[in-house]
């Protein structure tokens, strides 16, 4: 079953509105009327939509200059231009001004919600593209030590130094040539035995690798 989204039809066509709703909250989702383009907005700045359907021209109203004021509330908002016989040039400019997609007058119920059905698709698809990069940018993040302690700035030193450093709870093993031990002003004795004795500091919940 298609999954249930939050839709604002602004259209000052009574009967219009209406027939959106009717189609779309028969095929269970949530519709919100709006009989102006001030009133939408004022919609926007209280709530946010899955989907807007906005109607391109509206009396003493610019639909490209609502689109606008959309996209400035909500720079991911995505609409969906309603447009009239003879409008499909000015619906075009609209998408190049950031709607995604636009549907002429008159349709039926059932291109309605193909439509709906193909931008939420594409919101999906968006959606999950962005997590997907957020998880592998925290993925390739350099660990970092959160402690500024003398002892754990010594680690770090040792870190960008080339040393490297196995950590754990009870044991943190120390592995390096003896150049680099000597250069950090430790002794080459201490080669395998824990970064705990070396530095006398035990804390080792303060270090994230």
């Amino acid at each position: 079953m298609e999954a249930s989204y939050n839709i604002l039809v602004i259209d000052d066509d009574a009967f219009m509105r209406d027939a959106c709703r009717q189609t779309l909250t028969k095929d269970g989702h949530s519709v919100t009327l709006a009989k102006s383009g001030h009133e939408g907005l004022s919609l926007l700045e209280k709530w946010s939509f899955d989907l807007i359907l906005l109607d391109l021209k509206m009396p003493g109203e610019d639909g490209l200059s609502i689109l606008a004021n959309i996209k400035d509330l909500d720079p991911e908002a995505i609409v969906v231009m309603i447009t009239g016989y003879g409008s499909i040039e000015t619906a075009v400019k609209a998408i190049k001004l950031g709607a995604f997609d636009f549907i002429a007058k008159p349709f039926t119920p059932d291109e309605l919600l193909k439509l709906v059905s193909r931008v939420m698709r594409h919101r999906r698809l968006t959606i999950e593209n962005l997590y997907l990069r957020q998880s592998l940018s925290q993925e390739t993040q350099p660990k970092q030590i959160i402690s500024k302690s003398p002892p754990m700035a010594k680690v770090k030193e040792m870190m960008d130094a080339g040393v490297k450093i196995q950590a754990c709870k009870a044991c943190a093993d120390l592995y390096g040539v003896s150049p680099a031990l000597s250069d950090l002003g430790i002794e080459v004795k201490y080669m395998g035995q824990p970064l705990s004795q070396i530095l006398q500091n035990d804390d080792w919940d303060t270090m994230t690798f």
